[in-house]
């Protein structure tokens, strides 16, 4: 199991002025869970696409060497490590949240994904580029 978190940070803006807590609650989190923590900025796939796609990117790439990722992006925290017993029962490719503000909408900020949502993720990844083979 390894987590994934976002590094983009708004330059001068709050993300960046706490890129120091932030980092900490990743890596306090995967001390106490026993996770591997990767923090990503843009993928080098992603290079052509908007920093969005990155996260598809960084998801197919783990999923090839982890049963199961969770995803964070840098603009969300971890809270209480008390029991991480959760993480070692995934039991469906997606655990994703409904956004609060728009829920016919899904929050991919913070994703429990694993190998079973391999094969989507790659055919996301081939089909969203408008034909462009990026």
């Amino acid at each position: 199991m390894t987590i994934y978190s976002s590094s983009k940070v708004e330059k001068g803006g709050m993300l960046q002025q706490n890129s120091g807590l932030i980092l900490s609650n990743r890596l306090s989190f995967a001390r106490a869970c026993g996770v591997t923590p990767i923090i990503l900025g843009r993928h080098p796939r992603a290079h052509k696409r908007d920093i969005k796609w990155s996260k598809i990117a960084a998801l197919i790439d783990t999923l090839h060497t982890f049963k199961a990722v969770i995803w964070i992006d840098a603009d969300a925290f971890f809270v209480g490590t008390g029991n991480c017993s959760w993480i070692d029962n995934v039991s469906r490719p997606f655990s994703i949240a409904r956004d609060a503000h728009q829920p016919e909408k899904f929050n991919t900020g913070v994703m429990l994904v694993s190998q079973d949502a391999l094969r989507l993720l790659s055919l996301i990844w081939l089909e969203n580029d408008r034909g462009k083979g990026v």
